[in-house]
């Protein structure tokens, strides 16, 4: 059930979050997957967010600038941080930024989280991972080799440092329709596909895919579990790119000549060979293939 599709005029609402990132792919899941009893505010940092429900607040925030002032006397019960810079070609384009919105914004958001006695909610990524030590615990240490994953490894550094009680999880590759106008690597494929254009994928990058309805499940249930401690959100089968290519072109039965195996040693940066990981008790792996048939053949591809 959906919000939308809720009356939220008579719940009593029990817990105030702000969700950073409102307008991004894992954003707008966790409005679809939002509790009742929940009252959200929306902080958007360069897109606002179309959702129109009234019962939600609208927050501006810069990551460019310093945090606290921008929530001055602002009190919530949950800090949601999903904002991030996520394009990895361009955080090695412009390393500063990178840094500025990913490390320093969420050394600060914690910081306000700390202060205010708030929980904090941090959705970090297995790129912080070498690639060459898998598959990968939440307790083994990170060693990123690109520019993206080194500025998230210091933001959950500053953050177990500063806020000892928040939630940390990395996510796998993310897999499910983009919604509100956002792309991702799904409809991508998808899209190269229906126009019967060839599909490169890598044969060397490997990963534990996850679909994006158990991500956005979880981390409410990290929220109002009040679970905190470094997470691991990923599936229970391990996949190369072209390997994960070819299981979803039969599901949409496309021709598999479509597809063909690349190489990421001709991107322009580093991307770790294998970054799969192992989830842990609090939150076990998820089934990539009950995941793959609810999205197929249940309702997530209308």
């Amino acid at each position: 059930m959906t919000v939308s599709s809720v009356s939220r005029c008579a719940v009593h609402f029990s817990m105030r979050v702000l969700l950073t990132g409102a307008s991004g792919y894992i954003g707008a899941y966790l409005l679809r997957y939002l509790p009742r009893d929940v009252r959200l505010t929306l902080g958007w940092h360069s897109t606002k967010p179309k959702q129109q429900n009234s019962d939600f607040k609208m927050l501006p925030i810069d990551l460019n600038l310093p945090i606290a002032s921008q929530l001055k006397k602002l009190k919530f019960d949950c800090v949601i941080h999903a904002a991030a810079m996520a394009n990895l070609q361009a955080c090695e384009d412009n390393p500063d930024k990178c840094m500025r919105i990913n490390y320093h914004a969420s050394q600060e958001l914690a910081e306000y989280c700390q202060a205010t006695d708030s929980a904090f909610i941090f959705l970090s990524t297995d790129i912080i991972f070498s690639g060459k030590h898998a598959p990968y615990a939440a307790a083994d240490v990170a060693h990123p080799i690109n520019t993206y994953g080194l500025s998230k490894k210091m933001a959950e550094e500053a953050i177990r440092k500063v806020c000892p009680k928040a939630a940390i999880m990395r996510l796998a590759l993310v897999l499910g329709k983009g919604l509100n106008g956002t792309i991702n690597f799904l409809d991508w494929f998808i899209g190269r596909l229906s126009r019967f254009e060839k599909v490169p994928l890598f044969k060397d990058e490997i990963r534990t895919p996850v679909w994006v309805d158990d991500v956005a499940q979880s981390i409410w249930m990290v929220v109002t579990g009040k679970i905190n401690g470094t997470h691991h959100l990923c599936g229970d089968r391990v996949f190369n790119r072209y390997e994960l290519g070819r299981l979803l072109a039969e599901e949409l039965s496309a021709d598999p000549d479509l597809l063909y195996a690349d190489t990421a040693k001709n991107t322009p940066f580093n991307r770790p060979a294998n970054v799969s990981m192992l989830a842990g008790d609090a939150l076990p792996a998820f089934s990539f293939d009950a995941g793959l048939k609810k999205y197929f053949r249940g309702s997530g591809h209308e």
